[in-house]
């Protein structure tokens, strides 16, 4: 494997974490704010907690794969993002 292709791999794998991370941030702020709010309100931080936790759960599969890929999966792996 070419040693650009290692960076590319490193640098996609860095893009997908930094996504992951991105929605735990915004789990954690969502959160907050829903124990600040109405009823009302708060059904609408937990759709859209659910929907993100959906999302988190789906990317971390994904990016697990990411992790294991051999060359040959390579461009299926990236395609799953």
């Amino acid at each position: 494997m070419k040693t650009t292709d290692k960076q590319q791999k490193v640098q996609f794998r860095e893009k997908a974490k930094n996504q992951i991370d991105a929605i735990f941030d915004e789990l954690d702020r969502l959160r907050e704010k829903k124990s600040k709010v109405e009823s009302e309100s708060k059904r609408e931080y937990e759709q859209r907690i659910q929907e993100l936790e959906d999302k988190k759960t789906e990317l971390q599969s994904n990016y697990e794969n990411l992790k294991e890929t051999t060359e040959e999966k390579w461009d299926d792996a990236k395609h799953a993002w």
